[in-house]
């Protein structure tokens, strides 16, 4: 039967809208989607939306017969487009964003909807397992504290209430890099009602192939998240300070992870041109009351060890040589 054909039997509002952009995921795609298909809740539509894969792809969308199922195909847009398309195609009262390559475990979707209804919650966050080689090198399990809705800011690993997302036009940027991180601070800086569960059910599989573990490595040329940055950097949310908390740490974090490839000149100059950033849009962000030793309350205790390190060691001048002892370009 044809695609069309299944889609227009399908008469039923869905109360979620799953949406899995795919892309090049032929080796994982088959588990992604029956980690779905299987679980106790069923009441949903899945939207996969093949955003030009070169690997056959989209002949193995094709081969689903679930009227539940619906695939579409485009050319290469990327995963910020791919997803907003799938945003408006979306026909539930709740919207969920699974990635191609990871799988969730039985009762997931039924526990984040029990929640996310019960709660009236505009948006529910949890946390996953991060798989390496088919084995959980670590487990990210959200605890209360006003930062912990930071802590995932990708898509996945949420419930959110499509009403809300669609009356505050809240999309995906379309950006060299991080895209979800704009869709999510963009979301917080509306005020939702938010829920933070510590639920586990969703397994993140680590591709050193993926664009997401390649792009940041080394400090790419083609990546810059100033643009990222500046959008992100709101004067009207809820917080403004955890806000600019988030930001200050996603800086070092980037500087950390992408200049650990680098070499020493690369990273201080890097350092430079990103906290230069900081001194003129964020004059005070060296006095932030969350620069503390473990961070704010939810914020994971070795990142906000980490971050106020950093600090300590920019307050005495001495990242130049901290470069020289942690690059290894």
């Amino acid at each position: 039967m044809a695609q069309e054909d299944k889609q227009r039997r399908i008469t039923k509002t869905p109360s979620i809208s799953i949406i899995i952009p795919a892309y090049n995921c032929a080796q994982y795609i088959h588990r992604c989607i029956d980690s779905i298909l299987t679980q106790s809740f069923q009441d949903f539509e899945l939207i996969i939306i093949d955003d030009g894969s070169k690997d056959g792809t989209y002949k193995i969308l094709q081969r689903y017969e679930d009227a539940r199922v619906r695939v579409y195909t485009q050319k290469n847009q990327g995963p910020a487009k791919t997803r907003n398309r799938g945003i408006k195609m979306a026909r539930g009262e709740y919207l969920m964003f699974i990635d191609s390559d990871d799988y969730i475990n039985p009762g997931y979707l039924e526990r984040y909807y029990r929640e996310i209804t019960s709660q009236r919650a505009d948006l529910v966050i949890g946390g996953y397992k991060h798989l390496k080689d088919g084995t959980a090198d670590f487990v990210r399990q959200l605890k209360p504290g006003k930062f912990a809705k930071y802590i995932v800011v990708g898509p996945v690993c949420k419930i959110y209430r499509k009403s809300f997302i669609d009356k505050y036009k809240i999309t995906f940027l379309d950006t060299t890099g991080s895209e979800d991180v704009y869709f999510s601070v963009l979301l917080y800086s509306k005020n939702p009602q938010i829920s933070i569960i510590d639920d586990t059910g969703y397994n993140y599989c680590y591709n050193a192939e993926s664009i997401s573990n390649t792009a940041h490595k080394g400090f790419n040329d083609e990546v810059d998240i100033l643009d990222l940055m500046q959008k992100i950097n709101f004067t009207d949310i809820d917080d403004v300070e955890l806000n600019q908390y988030f930001i200050l740490r996603y800086i070092i974090w980037y500087l950390l992870y992408s200049g650990k490839s680098a070499t020493a000149d690369k990273f201080y100059q890097e350092y430079q041109r990103y906290f230069v950033w900081l001194t003129q849009n964020i004059p005070y962000f060296t006095k932030n009351t969350n620069i503390r030793m473990f961070g704010p309350a939810g914020e994971l205790p070795k990142l906000g060890f980490t971050i106020f390190m950093f600090m300590a060691l920019h307050r005495l001048h001495l990242i130049k040589l901290f470069a020289k002892v942690y690059c290894r370009g």
